[in-house]
């Protein structure tokens, strides 16, 4: 409903959602590119159903000793999923197909405008955006493998005490992570990508720790690895198609168009930055240090982040407030960078 409109059934709907007939053509673009939201709890939600299964391997090669490994392949399917529709989805239904029934589709009445300008941001009070509540209607998917490896071996006497070395490490590869909200939503695979409709999760992961013992003195680095990810082409393809509409509708209407630019930079947000339609592989380096002064006292020192690896730049808008903030996601990567810990343990 922003910029220039010319078709009647699509102005119809954004008068029924609540855009005031003085705003059509001029509606503004949410605010930092965030939609407003209206979600709660549902009195009629019934518990999850789940099918799982798995199945993998232990290996203990005679060969090579103090070595053992676990390969494990899981294949989880959950029906009933208590979930919402994503912002895409709900956009989506309405939108996607506009004919002359819209304007009475629950689809699109269920989208509330603000009053005054007909944005889709406002007061909580009298612009609730878009209807996300919670319903049994939801399906998830996945399936992958988690792995891991154990050695260690003792590297003879250092200082009157045993040397050892340790390696351990955990790590997953996930094949799919599918999720539809309602059986009219898009069974969207969120693997490897992110966007307002995909929180990030890395196809591949892994933490290794390698640590050195030397008597009383323990020597630990802890690697921990996040593979690269994509911007969820859905999302782009989404937002190629609004931006080839919106500078149609301008175009017909003898207006310059709003979206010059799919290619490069779009300061009118009708696309996503290129720089922001990729983060690559991350590595994470830890340093941690342990020295038992004696069998009741015990030292520890703690770099995290070693090399102060800064978390990738991905504007404010690209995903949803719950989980990008700061221009970044920083559930999943470091926002803070280099810090240190200290810490003493008595026993008694």
């Amino acid at each position: 409903c922003a910029g220039a409109i010319t078709d009647p059934n699509l102005i119809a709907v954004c008068r029924a959602q609540g855009a005031p007939a003085a705003s059509i053509g001029k509606i503004p673009l949410p605010t930092s590119g965030q939609a407003q939201q209206s979600s709660g709890g549902n009195p009629y939600l019934l518990p999850e159903t789940a099918k799982t299964w798995t199945v993998g391997a232990v290996i203990r090669p005679r060969f090579f000793n103090n070595l053992s490994a676990t390969v494990d392949y899981y294949n989880i399917k959950i029906t009933n999923a208590i979930s919402a529709p994503t912002a895409l989805d709900v956009i989506n239904a309405c939108f996607a197909n506009i004919t002359a029934s819209s304007a009475t589709n629950p689809a699109c009445t269920g989208i509330r405008r603000n009053p005054s300008t007909g944005a889709l941001s406002g007061s909580p009070a009298d612009t609730p955006g878009l209807p996300r509540q919670l319903s049994n209607l939801g399906k998830l998917a996945t399936d992958g493998v988690d792995f891991t490896l154990d050695y260690r071996h003792g590297l003879g006497t250092w200082v009157g005490s045993q040397a050892k070395l340790a390696i351990a490490l955990g790590g997953n590869w996930t094949h799919k992570n599918t999720f539809q909200a309602t059986p009219s939503s898009v069974n969207r695979d969120c693997n490897g990508y992110y966007s307002v409709n995909c929180n990030p999760q890395p196809r591949w992961s892994f933490n290794e720790r390698t640590t050195l013992s030397l008597g009383r003195l323990d020597l630990s680095v802890l690697w921990r690895y996040l593979g690269s990810e994509q911007f969820e082409p859905l999302q782009m393809a989404s937002d190629i198609a609004s931006a080839t509409s919106r500078n149609a509708a301008a175009q017909a209407a003898g207006k310059a168009l709003p979206c010059p630019d799919f290619q490069g930079t779009d300061p009118k947000g009708c696309l996503v930055d290129p720089a922001f339609r990729h983060i690559k592989a991350y590595n994470y380096f830890d340093f941690a240090t342990r020295f038992n002064v004696n069998e009741h006292f015990e030292l520890t020192f703690t770099i995290t982040n070693l090399f102060d690896r800064q978390p990738p730049v991905v504007g404010n808008t690209i995903g949803t407030t719950a989980y990008d903030s700061g221009n970044t996601y920083p559930s999943t990567y470091d926002p803070l960078g280099r810090r240190f810990t200290a810490g003493a343990r008595i026993k008694f």
